[in-house]
């Protein structure tokens, strides 16, 4: 899946305090927000999908541009994601009703992490940040559960995700914080010279990177990933 566009709204992240400017910038859900159905098809079975319109509108700038206004969407009320995962829209539907990502205790943390990716993804594309900050939060806490850093997801990440994406940066983190360069890491693990090829250059760069800011002192300690989840928060 290659990103062909980006529209992501930054104000400011909930976390840092500003949740009333967010609170002001979208539409106030009213007694009628449930009265308007969207059709939606995802995948190439063309799944169907019936969801509320005010619903959609209120955590995107993407829906309203596509359901309101002159476009064909907007005259039939339907939007097609032939390209995207039947499985990470249903997600994107249970989190759109329920604010969760189904990952309400450390036993039910079962999603896998393509799928968590795929969903911060599909938040990128369609410019739903508090959706892609669910997923980094399901991200943190997969983490912690499964003390596993799932490298062989980075050039994924890499091919799907811009230069300064947050998802980038909380592998690299994951990877030169949990990952020690000790000699084994390097005779037997995932740093060895057969191995290089399966990551993209500027991962290795960006691990290299932010290793020397560490060693040099000249970023401060990342601590706990869960209690500095804001860092890698999409600001809105």
């Amino acid at each position: 899946m290659v990103l062909t566009s980006r529209n992501i709204e930054r104000i400011m992240s909930p976390n840092s305090g500003d949740t009333a400017t967010h609170t002001r910038k979208k539409r106030r859900l009213d007694l009628d927000s449930f009265d308007d159905i969207v059709d939606i098809f995802v995948g190439p079975s063309r799944h169907h999908f019936q969801m509320h319109k005010d619903l959609l509108c209120n955590v995107s700038t993407y829906f309203p541009a596509a359901l309101n206004g002159y476009l064909k969407e907007a005259q039939e009320q339907k939007i097609e994601f032939l390209e995207d995962s039947v499985e990470v829209f249903k997600y994107f539907r249970y989190w759109l009703y329920s604010q969760t990502l189904l990952m309400t205790t450390e036993a039910e943390n079962d999603i896998e992490w393509r799928t968590l990716i795929d969903i911060f993804i599909f938040g990128d594309m369609r410019s739903i940040p508090r959706l892609q900050n669910a997923a980094i939060d399901g991200m943190i806490e997969k983490q912690a559960t499964d003390a596993h850093n799932p490298l062989e997801e980075v050039r994924y990440i890499y091919e799907n995700t811009i230069e300064k994406s947050p998802l980038r940066s909380l592998f690299v983190n994951f990877t030169h914080t949990i990952v020690h360069f000790n000699h084994r890491d390097w005779a037997d693990g995932w740093l060895i010279e057969e191995k290089y090829e399966l990551f993209p250059k500027r991962f290795l760069f960006d691990v290299a990177v932010a290793y020397c800011r560490k060693v040099s002192h000249l970023a401060g300690g990342i601590g706990s990933f869960k209690d500095n989840r804001w860092r890698y928060h999409v600001k809105y």
